[in-house]
């Protein structure tokens, strides 16, 4: 469980940035593919 949490921690990180890049591409009128 002790290598398991840093990778949760990780693919939040991850997550949560790509719905950030998405969530300003729309606003900013930029069509996403």
């Amino acid at each position: 469980m002790e290598n398991f949490i840093p990778f949760m921690l990780i693919g939040a990180v991850v997550t949560a940035g790509l719905f950030g890049v998405i969530s300003w591409l729309r606003k900013s009128n930029i069509k996403v593919s």
